[in-house]
């Protein structure tokens, strides 16, 4: 895997797309929670467009999430900066790949365990790693752009 200085263009785009469609969930979810409700209950389900539109944006997320993590193997991580103290660098490969990946891959797999099991733990789950979601990416977004900014400060200064 080699090693280059910041991220693709793709890369970025590709979390900024997961973050507006995390938020587009998001505000759809409550389609969805009271689809999951009628299927706890027992009750017949009749989903709508909310419901619909809500796992077909999750199913995107998902595909999009792959792309990434496909694009990371390939294409393999920006270099730390050289002044980040051990413990940053030795932490960020493992917290990149549990934090950023598993959460963008398990609200999915859970809101389907949830939906076709009728289990409503999991539904409370998958609710609570939606909105994990969402905040977890917005704070990539917000380091990504402040380390660029921050990197072209200090290159243009220096």
């Amino acid at each position: 895997m080699s090693n280059v200085f910041g991220y693709f263009k793709t890369q970025i785009g590709l979390v900024r797309l997961i973050v507006l469609l995390s938020i587009l969930q998001w505000l759809l979810s409550s389609g969805m929670e009271h689809t999951i409700h009628q299927v706890v209950r027992g009750s017949v389900v009749t989903p709508g467009l909310l419901t619909y539109s809500y796992i077909g944006v999750g199913v995107t997320i998902l595909v999009l999430a792959a792309w990434a993590l496909i694009l990371r193997i390939t294409r393999g991580a920006p270099e730390p900066p050289r002044d980040n103290p051990e413990l940053m660098d030795s932490g960020a490969t493992p917290v990149h790949w549990v934090v950023v990946f598993l959460v963008l891959i398990l609200p999915t797999v859970t809101g389907g365990v949830a939906f076709f099991f009728n289990i409503s733990w999991v539904a409370k789950l998958h609710s609570d790693l939606n909105s994990v979601q969402v905040i977890g990416l917005g704070l990539v977004v917000l380091q990504r752009d402040f380390t660029n900014k921050t990197r072209k400060i200090t290159f243009c200064a220096g």
